[in-house]
């Protein structure tokens, strides 16, 4: 039997599929998430959230950004912003 995959997020040592990575907005407000047991790496997150490369370098020039987090922490904090609409870009948060 493989070993569970894990990262280390600050100082402790987490299975990933305990994790979720989050997008960030360049304002603070969450804009999607991905489970880290189907896409271990950042990169892989940031595919799963954008189709083309192309739109994540612009993502990331608009301030996006990705946060791996345990899912512990993603469901206290996180879960009841996505519910909300961005209130800080003009256009409700779309991009």
């Amino acid at each position: 039997m493989a070993a569970p995959r894990t990262a280390r997020i600050g100082a402790v040592t987490v299975p990933l599929d305990k994790c979720d990575w989050v997008l960030w907005r360049k304002c603070g407000c969450p804009r999607g998430v991905a489970a880290a047991a189907d896409v271990p790496t950042e990169d892989k997150a940031w595919k799963t959230l954008y189709a083309r490369w192309k739109d994540i370098a612009h993502a990331i020039r608009r301030g996006e950004h990705m946060e791996l987090m345990t899912h512990e922490r993603w469901c206290a904090e996180v879960a009841g912003q996505m519910l909300a609409c961005c209130t800080h870009e003009q256009d409700g948060g779309a991009s």
